[in-house]
C-alpha cells in the first residue's frame, strides 16, 4: 500500500475521521482545569501595584512637607529676604603663546592668498582659585 501525503487525502474520509474522534469528559476536563488553573480574583484596574501606592503616598508626604516648611518661611521654597552673593575668586590674567596667524597676502601672480605665520598672541584668560 502506498502511503499518500496529506494533499492526496479524501475530504469524506477526513470528516469521518473528524467525527469519529475521542473526546475527554466534560466533567473531567473541569476538574483538571480547576485544579492547575485556580480562580484568581478579579483586579480591579484603578487599583494600583503596592509599591506604586507607597511611592505615590511618599511623593504626597514629601510635597505636603516642603508646603509646610515653605509656609514657615523656611525650607527649599521659603522666600529668605537675605541676598546670596558668591564671591569669586577668579581675575583676568595675560597670557602670551605662539599661534599660527592667518594673513592675506597677493601673490606673483596679483592674486590674494592666506599664509600662517607663526607669532606670539597675548590673550586675557580667566583664572581661578
Amino acid at each position: 500500500m502506498e502511503h499518500l501525503g496529506p494533499e492526496h487525502t479524501d475530504p469524506e474520509l477526513d470528516a469521518l475521521l473528524r467525527e469519529r474522534r475521542s473526546r475527554p469528559d466534560a466533567g473531567w476536563v473541569a476538574a483538571t482545569e480547576r485544579r492547575l488553573l485556580p480562580e484568581r480574583r478579579p483586579r480591579f484596574a484603578w487599583r494600583p501595584a503596592p509599591a506604586l501606592r507607597m511611592g505615590a503616598a511618599l511623593a504626597i508626604t514629601l510635597a505636603a512637607i516642603m508646603f509646610a516648611l515653605s509656609l514657615f518661611g523656611s525650607g527649599p521654597l521659603g522666600g529668605s529676604n537675605s541676598e546670596v552673593k558668591a564671591e569669586d575668586e577668579c581675575r583676568m590674567v595675560p597670557v602670551t603663546r605662539i599661534e599660527r596667524v592667518p594673513a592675506v597676502v597677493e601673490g606673483s601672480d596679483g592674486e590674494p592668498r592666506i599664509v600662517y605665520r607663526r607669532e606670539r598672541v597675548e590673550r586675557l584668560v580667566q583664572r581661578c582659585n
